[in-house]
């Protein structure tokens, strides 16, 4: 979902590109091959902010999963 305007969210690795819409609502999914750090960008011209919309998605496995949950769950613990 995007507030402003047209976006098109891009995991170039997986080959995975879905645009995002003003006032829509888009829900997708996908089935990633292997674990590890893959960039996250914008791949449409969306204004002043587009150069600097980079990110970083991380795949785990689900063992790696569980071990980053009881971490966050210990440190958010009183």
């Amino acid at each position: 979902e995007s507030r402003d305007v047209l976006h098109s969210f891009s995991v170039p690795v997986f080959r995975l590109k879905q645009d995002a819409i003003p006032g829509r609502t888009i829900t997708g999914w996908f089935h990633p091959t292997r674990t590890g750090e893959y960039d996250v960008q914008c791949a449409e011209i969306c204004g002043i902010g587009h150069g600097v919309m980079a990110a970083r998605i991380h795949i785990e496995d689900a063992t790696q999963h569980a071990t980053w949950v009881s971490a966050l769950s210990a440190a958010t613990t009183p």
